[in-house]
């Protein structure tokens, strides 16, 4: 009896005193395996707030009227959490009397605090009531001042005139356009500087 004794108190003092023997091929035996274990697997899901949506739409509206509806067949995020990427991008502004501003490009980015679209890219703007239309290949939409500039060289063609200049500035508010930097149109037929 005597004897069962002592080896049951002994069973663990010769675990205890050979733990630096076994700790070392049971400690790998028993560390977890995979993918989800990886610690740069779990950093980046963790702190990563990177997606992509396809076939986004943004809705903006003032004073309980829709404002512009902005369209991307695809969006990615950005540098920070409020940029979006966007691809192949379609939206339509409305001005203080319901006419409706479209414009097409083919890559932009959007921020959501600014309310800032830029587009680029073939970047065509349509006055659908006036049937007037804008080409350009950098623009920027600002929704809260409800305008819109292009630094780079515009053409702007309507029925009776066509005018380049190297700097577009139009208010969508009061309509008014403003073409700078070596403006050249050509007005029913008649060219002018």
């Amino acid at each position: 009896m005597l004897k069962k004794r002592i080896l049951i108190l002994l069973i663990p003092f010769l675990c205890f005193i050979s733990f630096p023997i076994w700790k070392i091929p049971v400690g790998k035996f028993l560390t977890p395996r995979g993918i989800e274990t990886n610690r740069e697997f779990k950093n980046r899901n963790e702190s990563s707030k990177d997606f992509a949506m396809d076939h986004i739409k943004i809705l903006q509206n003032e004073e309980g009227r829709k404002t512009a509806v902005i369209r991307a067949e695809k969006a990615v995020t950005g540098n920070n959490v409020n940029e979006f990427h966007l691809q192949r991008v379609d939206a339509d502004f409305w001005d203080k009397k319901d006419n409706v501003v479209k414009i097409v490009a083919e890559t932009g980015s959007y921020d959501v605090a600014s309310e800032v679209l830029t587009l680029k890219n073939d970047v065509v703007i349509t006055r659908v009531a006036e049937k007037q239309k804008m080409y350009t290949d950098h623009l920027v939409y600002s929704g809260k001042e409800r305008t819109v500039a292009s630094p780079g060289t515009t053409r702007f063609v309507g029925e009776n005139f066509d005018v380049v200049g190297g700097r577009l500035d139009y208010d969508l508010n009061s309509g008014l356009y403003r073409l700078s930097k070596r403006v050249r149109c050509v007005i029913g037929g008649v060219i002018g500087h």
